[in-house]
């Protein structure tokens, strides 16, 4: 399978944008296994005269596509990055970098419960979480439940 266009496939319009297990950039202090798409490789990429990494370039490109980030489940660092830059941004922190092969985790159950917890916190009001693979949305009409 080759790689994924530039566009990561935003152009299908998605409604949201969630980053799981992300990790901070490269170089990032308290950053568990930080880097920027390629540890060997990338060490420091800028936008705008910024560092930046997966986060800031895979926010700025859903917000081209007018797609909002919502969540973000991964270590401190990574959480702080990206309210940094989208303050309303829910996060689940389920980890403290120690250094970047090092940190203090969740338990496995505490960090799920904290990931659907604050996952769920993103969705408007008016849905409900049925199962794994089940939300239902309510609303006045159609196309306010569509919304």
């Amino acid at each position: 399978m080759g790689a994924l266009p530039s566009t990561m496939l935003l152009d299908r319009h998605y409604s949201a944008v969630a980053f799981l297990g992300q990790y901070a950039r490269a170089n990032t202090p308290g950053g568990v296994m930080a880097h920027s798409y390629s540890s060997p490789g990338s060490q420091n990429l800028l936008m705008n005269g910024q560092p930046t990494g997966e986060i800031e370039t895979r926010t700025a490109l859903a917000g081209w596509f007018d797609t909002p980030v919502i969540f973000l489940s991964g270590d401190r660092a990574a959480a702080e990055q990206l309210k940094a830059i989208d303050p309303d941004a829910e996060t689940a922190v389920v980890k403290e970098g120690i250094d970047n092969y090092a940190c203090i985790s969740l338990s496995a159950d505490a960090a799920r419960r904290l990931i659907r917890e604050r996952a769920a916190a993103t969705l408007k009001p008016g849905a409900e979480i049925i199962d794994a693979r089940t939300i239902r949305f309510h609303g006045k009409d159609f196309f306010e439940a569509w919304q």
